[in-house]
């Protein structure tokens, strides 16, 4: 089971993400992208960020 492969504990982390109503979005070690992609929830702003700037560029 991977973090990045929607079934795995991406799909958890969703789940429990979607329940709390909220209007940003902050994903502090976004990587490859797992959970901010896989979300069917779009808040009004969201905020990505990673250590290597390339993850967060591709995202954009």
């Amino acid at each position: 089971m991977s973090f990045g492969h929607p079934q795995g504990k991406t799909r958890a982390v969703i789940e429990r993400i979607e329940t709390i109503d909220h209007q940003t979005y902050f994903e502090p070690f976004v990587g490859m992208g797992g959970v901010f992609s896989h979300r069917t929830w779009r808040p009004r702003l969201e905020v990505v960020n990673d250590l290597n700037g390339e993850h967060v560029f591709l995202l954009c």
